[in-house]
């Protein structure tokens, strides 16, 4: 079986309107979360490009064309450079870099492997294939879920995802700095 190259995209340009601040600043232990997330894909040889307002050093960046544009836009100039191509988003504090190539094992024939917690899929945290971004680009709306729809995806629930030894916590984002709060302290 051929090995596939792999990268990923962090995006860090989010307005966090209801978090007051970045998300990407989001203090977890000690460290922001952005720095947090590239280091952990890095070390996982997910190596990350970071699409946003401002760079997270010693990682490649791609820099928003407009704030607040909505991640679709930024996805939209990324060209991947691998086969594969992990998207995650600012906001998950307790993501594991381990969960790309877990969620590799799942991909078969697809175009994308995507997390569904609690009915609802998680498109920004989830792996692709570099052809999606072909698709992506025929894409005239800024919503996620009409590039989603234009993919053959599978589609990972809680159980399945624990099948794989994934947490699902692990893949829960937070907007608020209660969310954060809660879902940090139940650890």
């Amino acid at each position: 079986m051929k090995h596939l190259s792999r990268q990923s995209v962090l995006l860090t340009g989010g307005a966090s309107r209801r978090m007051g601040f970045s998300k990407s600043k989001i203090d977890v232990h000690g460290e922001p979360l952005g720095s947090k997330l590239a280091r952990e894909l890095s070390i996982a040889g997910w190596e990350p490009t970071i699409l946003g307002r401002e760079p997270i050093l010693d990682y490649s960046f791609l820099a928003d064309v407009s704030e607040y544009a909505g991640p679709l836009n930024a996805l939209k100039r990324f060209e991947p450079a691998a086969d594969l191509v992990f998207v995650l988003s600012c906001d998950l504090p307790l993501f594991c870099g381990e969960i790309p190539a877990l969620l590799e094992g799942a991909l078969g024939e697809s175009d994308a492997v995507i997390p569904n917690l609690a009915g609802r899929l998680q498109p920004l945290c989830a792996l692709y294939r570099a052809a999606a971004f072909n698709a992506l680009r025929s894409v005239e709306s800024q919503r996620v879920m009409d590039w989603i729809a234009c993919l053959k995806r599978q589609e990972l629930g809680e159980s399945e995802l624990l099948e794989l030894t994934i947490d699902p916590q692990c893949l829960v984002g937070v907007n608020t700095p209660e969310e954060f709060a809660r879902l940090v302290n139940k650890r």
